[in-house]
């Protein structure tokens, strides 16, 4: 990067999320997706998955222009309503007290960097599943506080069942990513942190900045 003064910012997020208690499947199980539908953030082999598994209910929540493509997809393998439901708008706010409320977070996003989503996510204490990113280097994304998966139908569909059929490694991994969360992106010495940058920029200090990419979106 050739700088040798400047700070990674990691986003802010909500302060009022509600940790995930315990760890027993609902009935259906309940998975969520949250992102842009984009094609950097295709959920589409996502839903091919839940398509072969029993029992499952995905809530995409998130809008974009693969919007309108995905419904009729989703319409045409008879799974929308069902299996999987969509959900365009959704206040920070409530959605930080319904993530709870979910089994697992499964993301798939081929953007460099964590997303604010999935740092919400590991913070509650979600067992999270994410797409592999080969052309980048993403410290964040590790194999210790979230399962990494190929971006196909299959990987999802075996991480998805490996999960539902294991109660042990299911309730691990939302505690290994919460702990991970918990040690790198809590709200509150996030904001400290931002506040404090943006204080030394008026002071005139020569720190510079280096955002990760997507930093102020909703994921």
């Amino acid at each position: 990067m050739g700088l040798k003064n400047y700070r990674v910012l990691y986003n802010s997020v909500n302060s009022n999320l509600k940790a995930k208690d315990d760890y027993i499947l609902k009935n259906p199980i309940r998975i969520v997706c949250v992102g842009r539908l984009i094609n950097a953030k295709n959920p589409i082999n996502i839903i091919k998955a839940v398509a072969k598994i029993d029992n499952i209910e995905l809530t995409l929540i998130g809008n974009g222009k693969l919007y309108e493509r995905l419904i009729q997809f989703t319409r045409k393998l008879n799974l929308l309503g069902s299996k999987v439901k969509f959900i365009q708008k959704l206040n920070n706010d409530r959605l930080c007290e319904i993530l709870k409320d979910f089994d697992i977070f499964v993301a798939s996003n081929h953007y460099s960097g964590i997303s604010k989503a999935l740092i919400e996510a590991l913070l509650v204490g979600l067992p999270c599943i994410h797409n592999k990113i080969k052309k980048f280097d993403n410290p964040e994304l590790n194999s210790n506080s979230m399962l990494l998966v190929d971006d196909t139908e299959v990987s999802y569909r075996d991480a998805i069942q490996g999960l539902i059929n294991n109660d042990i490694q299911r309730r691990h991994l939302g505690e290994s990513g919460r702990k991970f969360a918990n040690r790198k992106f809590l709200p509150k010495e996030k904001e400290q942190e931002h506040a404090s940058v943006y204080i030394n920029m008026l002071k005139g200090s020569a720190l510079s900045i280096q955002h990760l990419p997507e930093s102020a979106e909703r994921k």
